[in-house]
């Protein structure tokens, strides 16, 4: 009877590491011919300094930029700076720390800094009107949470976590609470913990308009994966893997390394696609003097289902992206060695 319970346990533990067993495919989407489309320059030389996202608002173009005190900063259709929306700092209207991207709500700009989510009304503010920005507490049952960014969801709160007793969570205006704690198995034999660490390091996300869907994608490695929201409950439709987590280990974090191959530096999505910048780059080069081509010129595109239904690949390399509800076209932020950053069009 031990040996039984002995053999029932081995395979117990088999099936249970067979079911979370992840295989990376580098090569993925290879099969898939790939467009070769040139973009069109709007704005040579742009007034920023680490562009990491980009907004179309109407007849204005939105920019979070990193390495100054200017968070968010706005441009005309022509690339033309025209103010700084968001500073950071203490003053009221300002923001003293800026741990996440922005979001895009009725045409206003959202951010979390905690304790608070504040919204920006750009038109308002270049129109020197004084109730350009609103902003609120956050309830303190959050607090408790290890939250990484809150969003606005519909007529509820979306929390980005980044441990393994928190994902995700959805937090409704009557305080109920839905936690979500999965993550895939994505380094053989390491905790949870880790996992979370790795796949919540400088992760983009990206929604469907109507918030029933979203994307996660990791910069660390390349794991990307789609949930949809559905009868209160989250659930995991699709996951795709494609660079291994590489990372160095700092045992309270996680960072990249020379070994790590960078994944998502950007993502957007429109109700019926998901466009991706997947760099690809190994961290050594971005640590390099000089590196060779640090971001991307590749963006793929798959629809809400996970298929790649497009592989595009353009003259530039793409910082960030943004593209219009029809999926005609797309304005992107690229990079030079020489010039800096310019602002493009791309038709799609």
């Amino acid at each position: 009877m031990k040996k039984i319970a002995l053999f029932l346990l081995v395979v117990i533990i088999t099936s249970c590491s067979r079911k979370h067993q992840v295989t990376f495919n580098p090569s993925f989407g290879n099969e898939l011919k790939t467009d070769f489309i040139s973009s069109s320059i709007i704005k040579s030389d742009m007034d920023c300094r680490y562009p990491i996202k980009l907004a179309l608002l109407d007849s204005i173009f939105v920019v979070q930029d990193l390495g100054g005190d200017k968070l968010i900063q706005l441009y005309d259709l022509s690339g033309n700076y025209l103010s700084c929306l968001v500073k950071q700092g203490d003053a009221p209207n300002e923001i003293p720390n800026l741990t996440s991207t922005f979001s895009v709500e009725n045409n206003k700009i959202v951010v979390y800094s905690t304790p608070k989510i504040a919204e920006y009304d750009p038109f308002k503010y270049l129109n020197a009107e004084k109730d350009f920005c609103f902003s609120h507490k956050v309830s303190d049952k959050l607090f408790s949470l290890p939250v990484h960014c809150v969003r606005k969801f519909n007529d509820s709160y979306f929390l980005e976590g980044f441990t393994d007793q928190m994902r995700f969570a959805l937090f409704d205006k009557d305080s109920s609470l839905y936690v979500y704690k999965e993550y895939p198995q994505i380094i053989a034999n390491a905790s949870s913990e880790k996992i979370a660490q790795v796949m919540s390091y400088a992760s983009k996300i990206a929604f469907s308009p109507d918030k029933r869907y979203w994307i996660q994608g990791s910069y660390i490695g390349g794991t990307l994966e789609i949930f949809q929201w559905e009868n209160n409950e989250i659930a995991s439709i699709k996951q795709i893997f494609i660079y291994p987590p590489v990372f160095e280990d700092m045992e309270a974090m996680v960072s990249w390394g020379n070994d790590t191959t960078i994944g998502v530096d950007d993502m957007y999505a429109t109700s019926n696609y998901i466009y991706i910048v997947l760099n690809g780059t190994q961290g050594a080069n971005l640590k390099s003097a000089s590196p060779v081509d640090p971001f991307s010129n590749k963006i793929m595109v798959l629809d809400w289902q996970g298929n790649l239904v497009r592989k595009i690949e353009t003259d530039c390399m793409i910082m960030a992206l943004t593209v219009d509800p029809t999926d005609q076209f797309c304005h992107v932020v690229s990079f030079e060695a020489e010039n800096g950053y310019a602002l493009r069009k791309i038709s799609l």
